[in-house]
């Protein structure tokens, strides 16, 4: 495999874990599809140590000078937290992370990014 642009070959299966690098790659098309914005909110669950940290993703989206704010919920409640944090940052777009608590709370998740005016990217 070249890289996540060019994989020289066919690329198929699923991935168990998210690396920086699928993070990282999400945040530039997320950055392409809006070349105005300046920040990004990532959604995550502090309880999910297999997430890249801020640190990694920063160092993968310097060239594009991007600031990242990292915003967390690991209940109901701290959902909506999250979505009003990152609005109140003035975030132009949020990072969901795979996390399956996240994943069984889609549709909520894609109201509350309307509602709050942040288009998002899923895995």
């Amino acid at each position: 495999m070249g890289s996540f642009s060019r994989s020289n070959g066919n690329v198929t299966g699923v991935a168990p874990f998210v690396t920086a690098a699928i993070c990282g790659k999400r945040l530039e098309l997320l950055h392409e599809l809006m070349p105005k914005a300046s920040m990004f909110a990532i959604l995550t669950n502090p309880n999910d140590h297999g997430t890249p940290t801020i640190a990694e993703l920063i160092s993968i989206v310097r060239p594009l000078e991007l600031r990242l704010l990292s915003v967390t919920a690991s209940s109901d409640a701290e959902i909506e937290t999250a979505f009003d944090r990152a609005s109140t940052a003035h975030a132009d777009g949020l990072l969901v992370s795979d996390w399956p608590f996240f994943t069984v709370r889609h549709k909520w998740i894609a109201a509350l990014a309307s509602r709050y005016g942040l288009p998002p990217i899923y895995g």
